[in-house]
């Protein structure tokens, strides 16, 4: 099984400049084989399979490999299914590890790329965890929510 692991992983969809990456959410493998990640699936239309394969391995290419997990919806009315999805393995290079929340916060506040600002990655994230799994505890991601908004200058800013 797998573990997230919150903005982990740094990227080059956010960089400012090329030694400063921002972050995004990982899946890593879990030493526990009854891990637990929240997630939506999404299927493809088979006429679509080819292209959005090609895109998803374009977008996913750096230090990512592709797995099928049996996914398991919230609502008991479906059966489980099989899922592919993108692992990331902590040899990739892009693969920034573990760090301290404020750490990890102040590199999101002020990353920026062509996919937007890493800081609205991480709201966008936090507020979709709240809608999509509203009984999941992603105790790291909200804590860094908590964090980045404390040091966003564009918040501090609408105080003042």
């Amino acid at each position: 099984m797998f573990t997230k692991h919150m903005v982990l992983s740094g990227t080059r969809l956010y960089p400012p400049d090329i030694q400063r990456p921002g972050r995004v959410v990982t899946l890593i493998p879990s030493k526990f084989p009854n891990s637990t990640v929240w997630g939506v699936a999404y299927r493809i239309r088979a006429e679509d399979v080819d292209e959005v394969t090609k895109h998803l391995d374009f977008r996913e290419k750096n230090g990512y490999s592709k797995k099928t997990v049996t996914f398991h919806p919230n609502n008991s009315e479906y059966l489980p299914f099989p899922l592919t999805l993108y692992v990331a393995v902590e040899e990739n290079e892009s693969y920034a590890g573990p760090a301290a929340i404020e750490d990890i916060a102040q590199q999101v506040v002020t990353s920026i790329g062509p996919s937007g600002s890493n800081k609205e990655y991480v709201y966008n994230l936090a507020e979709a965890m709240r809608q999509l799994a509203p009984n999941a505890e992603d105790e790291h991601l909200f804590a860094l929510e908590k964090a980045v908004k404390e040091i966003d200058p564009d918040l501090k800013n609408l105080k003042n």
